[in-house]
C-alpha cells in the first residue's frame, strides 16, 4: 500500500486513480484472507471430527483392555486352582 498525503499537489484524477488501485488491492487481499479463513474453518471441522472418532476408538480400546484384564485374571485363577489341586493330590498321595 502506498501512503497518500492529503497535502500532495497531484491532480485529482491521479489521486482518485491511486485510491482506486489501493482499494482494488485491499479487496483482493480481503478476498484471499476470507478464502484462507474458510479453508482453515473447514480443516478445523475435519480435525474436530477426527478427534471425536479417535476419542471414541480410545474409549472402545480401554473397555476392551479392561475386559481382557478380567478374562486374564479369571484364567490365572483357574490355573492357580488347578495347580493347587495337583499339589494337594501329590501331597496326599502315599509314597
Amino acid at each position: 500500500m502506498c501512503c497518500l498525503s492529503f497535502f500532495s499537489k497531484a491532480p485529482l484524477e491521479e489521486t482518485i486513480g491511486e485510491l482506486r488501485r489501493e482499494l482494488e488491492q485491499c479487496l483482493v487481499s480481503n478476498k484471499a484472507k476470507r478464502e484462507q479463513v474458510h479453508k482453515l474453518e473447514t480443516e478445523l471441522g475435519t480435525v474436530r471430527d477426527q478427534l471425536k472418532d479417535q476419542e471414541i476408538k480410545a474409549q472402545r480400546m480401554e473397555r476392551i483392555a479392561q475386559e481382557h484384564e478380567v478374562e486374564i485374571k479369571y484364567c490365572l485363577m483357574n490355573v492357580f486352582n488347578e495347580f493347587m489341586t495337583i499339589l494337594q493330590a501329590l501331597y496326599i498321595r502315599p509314597c
